[in-house]
């Protein structure tokens, strides 16, 4: 919860009473939203205090009209949103939807991809896959450029050794046959021979080898 200030609704209504002379109430609250480049509705609502006065609609509002009196500010306690809760009715499931279709759509083309590939391989194909995550990080691959041992590598880069250089390089290999697919991020596709040919069936191999 935290504190803040609004104008008072009875110091917008004394400044549009002196700003507007000729007017009606009615009238006045309508010129000092014209005035204020803000919706009448708004206006009669922070006259009303029903809502707080944004902080752009009040500096506009002493930019018109001068500063405001001390008595002319209201305090409000703003309660702090519940971000769990927000978080939770936002990831709610639809209604009617499979967990697992939800959770696909969740990890977005990626998720979508790797299931519809798995079907595949696995319902149409006969293989027996498994995805595995390209594991190498940013230490080893520059011990492997620079031919460093961990402990010289460590000293050179001591920051973000163990950072995965694609945390989203999946490989998906076949337990059966060996064959193996890939996640293309570039043309977010899943692509191998392992989705192209039928488990064991040395279709992909050359003849004569």
């Amino acid at each position: 919860m935290r504190t803040v200030r609004s104008i008072r609704g009875d110091w917008m209504r004394i400044i549009a009473r002196h700003a507007f002379p000729r007017k009606t109430p009615r009238g006045r609250i309508e010129a000092l939203a014209d005035a204020l480049e803000i919706s009448r509705r708004s206006c009669y609502a922070y006259v009303a205090e029903e809502r707080r006065v944004p902080e752009e609609v009040e500096q506009r509002f002493i930019g018109l009209f001068g500063a405001v009196a001390e008595d002319g500010w209201r305090t409000i306690e703003m309660l702090r949103p519940h971000t769990n809760k927000a978080k939770k009715k936002r990831d709610a499931k639809p209604r009617g939807m499979s967990k697992e279709r939800y959770q696909i759509n969740r990890e977005g083309w990626r998720g979508a991809a790797m299931h519809a590939a798995t079907v595949l391989a696995q319902d149409a194909l006969q293989h027996v896959i498994d995805w595995e995550q390209n594991t190498m990080t940013l230490g080893q691959s520059l011990m492997i450029d620079e031919k460093l041992d961990e402990q010289e590598a460590r000293a050179k880069y001591p920051h973000g050794f163990d950072t995965l250089v694609a945390d989203e390089d999946w490989v998906a290999v076949c337990k059966l046959c060996g064959l193996a697919g890939a996640v293309d991020d570039k043309l977010k596709e899943v692509n191998g021979l392992i989705f192209n040919v039928t488990c064991s069936t040395n279709s992909y191999k050359v003849a004569g080898e």
